[in-house]
């Protein structure tokens, strides 16, 4: 189950849910309206913390991005813990 649009914010670290190496941890880093197309609308700036593509930077349209995380996670010593 993906999480609302609504409740993702800048800063906030996100997981697909996945196990093994399918397993992916991404940061916020930026939230922004398109100034060039209505249809993507709201675009996300993420960074990949762990997985594929890790510390690359890439851009999702902001209702994407929420169908791919599935909770939001926090990072506890050394262990990525999901925020309840």
């Amino acid at each position: 189950m993906a999480i609302k649009p609504s409740t993702i914010r800048c800063g906030n670290c996100y997981s697909n849910g996945e196990f093994g190496q399918k397993w992916t941890v991404w940061q916020v880093h930026e939230i922004q309206a398109d100034g060039h197309s209505e249809e993507q609308g709201i675009q996300v700036q993420y960074r990949v913390l762990v997985g594929k593509h890790r510390r690359k930077y890439k851009l999702l349209s902001l209702e994407e991005f929420a169908r791919q995380v599935r909770y939001e996670v926090e990072l506890v010593e050394t262990t990525w813990q999901r925020i309840k």
